[in-house]
């Protein structure tokens, strides 16, 4: 509460709902955080993999715009199928 120089609780909780407020309306969703696992430095995210055993099978860490991440492999999707669902 020093920090911020605000004297009370109330005093501290009207400085971050201020600080929310103004962020709403600015803060844009990013893929680093939001389509991945995990975010840190190697060990960690081969220790999380580790970790999650078979889960963390399908997973791998790479590098993106500066940071590492554990993600989800790039899947293969067929678009078009033979196969037929009988009803």
């Amino acid at each position: 509460m020093r920090f911020l120089s605000v004297r009370s609780h109330e005093e501290l909780a009207a400085f971050q709902n201020r600080l929310l407020c103004s962020e709403i309306g600015i803060s844009r969703r990013d893929p680093i955080w939001t389509e991945s696992a995990a975010v840190g430095d190697d060990d960690y995210l081969q220790e999380l993999k580790d970790a999650l055993g078979i889960r963390g099978y399908h997973k791998q860490i790479a590098g993106e715009r500066g940071s590492k991440v554990l993600r989800e492999k790039k899947s293969c999707y067929f678009l078009f199928s033979d196969l037929k669902i009988s009803d």
